[in-house]
């Protein structure tokens, strides 16, 4: 059986694994966005520098939109299956009383593969 959510009993434990996997998640993204960045600066990954027309911009940011939602949704589809579940995905539901740390708190390979979306849409 499930266990239910009981907010408002978050405890110091709790709390503190949940700033600690927020925290690497941060720090990922931090250095997959530094290492997109020196790509991009090496011309290795191109990047338009121009300003975009209106319906270019609104073209580009709702596929970018689309896009994610259907890579995120397939990625947590795929981290529900038992094994991916346990070992990866357990991180992000073990918390009982979730609170604003826990939308982060993702395995490393979870924030990975979330994170590693944008530098592969560009």
């Amino acid at each position: 059986m499930a266990e239910r959510l009981h907010p408002g009993t978050r405890t110091r434990g709790a709390i503190l694994r949940d700033l600690r996997h927020t925290l690497t998640t941060v720090a990922l993204g931090a250095l997959v966005g530094f290492g997109t960045t020196r790509l991009v600066l090496d011309g290795v990954v191109p990047l338009a520098t121009e300003w975009p027309s209106a319906p270019q911009l609104v073209r580009e940011v709702v596929v970018y939109v689309v896009l994610f939602d259907a890579y995120f949704y397939a990625l947590h589809r795929l981290l529900h299956t038992r094994p991916l579940f346990r070992a990866i995905h357990a991180v992000h539901h073990r918390s009982r009383a979730p609170g604003l740390l826990t939308a982060l708190a993702f395995h490393p390979l979870e924030g990975l593969a979330i994170i590693a979306f944008m530098p592969a849409a560009m």
